[in-house]
């Protein structure tokens, strides 16, 4: 099966190379995360292990202020978020972003990201939100709010699901658990009792939540990085490291003993992928 980039910095630097897609899902990745090209070449592979034919568009939000990377090639290469509203997609992802310690109405697109939630949930469109964007989401459709964590929670967790028979964990398996990149500083206060159209799927006491969807299936929030290649954790670890930040080593991500990386969660962002994908 084939995934083809219908734009994007990956496919104008020759880093994707598209294969003939006759027929498949139509996808749109509103990519919030500043490594761009990094970002796109992460989901580009992850939809590409589902085996589900798939051609894959990005968006930026244009009220966005750049503040790394190519701000002219990202123009020439993306489409403006408003191409949600105007095109015909099967699906929406909406990547996290590094701004969670910011009060949501001081992000520089809220306004654009707050009518991309109300109109997904208006016309009943399938759309995942990963980390940064779940939790935003979350807080315009139900006002929940998110708390500051005394340290950031950097690593690879895992848990079990709490609904093992919803469709999101068909083929998973009795007794399978659920692992998952984390990588930010504040959790999700979730209200004593859900609101009544929301499912829990999984939580941890570490986590919090890592998946939520509302009972119509159409809505997935995943609170962590099911797309991040092996070494993302790593990368971020140097970075922070670099800039004299204090961070400690990811947890749970490398050998005992080594700092060999365990790759451990590709397993579950596959599963919960294609079955995201095979309800399109």
């Amino acid at each position: 099966m084939t995934v083809q980039a219908l734009n994007g910095l990956a496919l104008a630097h020759g880093r994707w190379v598209n294969q003939p897609v006759s027929q498949g899902r139509r996808l749109l990745v509103v990519n919030l995360m500043p490594t761009k090209e990094a970002t796109e070449l992460q989901f580009l592979n992850l939809l590409a292990r589902t085996k589900v034919d798939c051609q894959v568009g990005f968006a930026y939000p244009v009220s966005h202020h750049f503040r790394y990377g190519d701000a002219a090639a990202i123009k020439r290469t993306y489409w403006p978020l408003s191409i949600a509203f105007t095109q015909p997609f099967d699906g929406v992802i909406v990547t996290g972003a590094p701004v969670e310690q910011l009060a949501f109405p001081k992000v520089d697109y809220w306004a654009e990201f707050t009518t991309l939630v109300q109109w997904l949930h208006c016309h009943h469109q399938a759309v995942v939100y990963e980390c940064w964007a779940s939790q935003a989401a979350l807080h315009v459709r139900y006002g929940w709010r998110t708390q500051r964590l005394a340290q950031k929670l950097f690593g690879i967790y895992q848990t079990r699901p709490l609904v093992p028979d919803n469709c999101y964990f068909r083929n998973l398996g009795a007794g399978g658990v659920i692992r998952m990149p984390q990588s930010r500083h504040t959790r999700l206060q979730l209200p004593a009792q859900l609101p009544a159209d929301l499912i829990l799927l999984a939580k941890s006491d570490e986590v919090e939540a890592f998946l939520l969807t509302t009972q119509d299936q159409r809505e997935l929030f995943i609170t962590g990085h099911p797309e991040y290649a092996p070494d993302t954790l790593a990368r971020e670890y140097a970075r922070d490291l670099a800039r004299g930040l204090a961070i400690q080593t990811p947890q749970h991500y490398y050998r005992p003993g080594t700092t060999e990386i365990a790759a451990q969660w590709q397993a579950t962002s596959t599963l919960l992928y294609t079955n995201w994908l095979s309800q399109l």
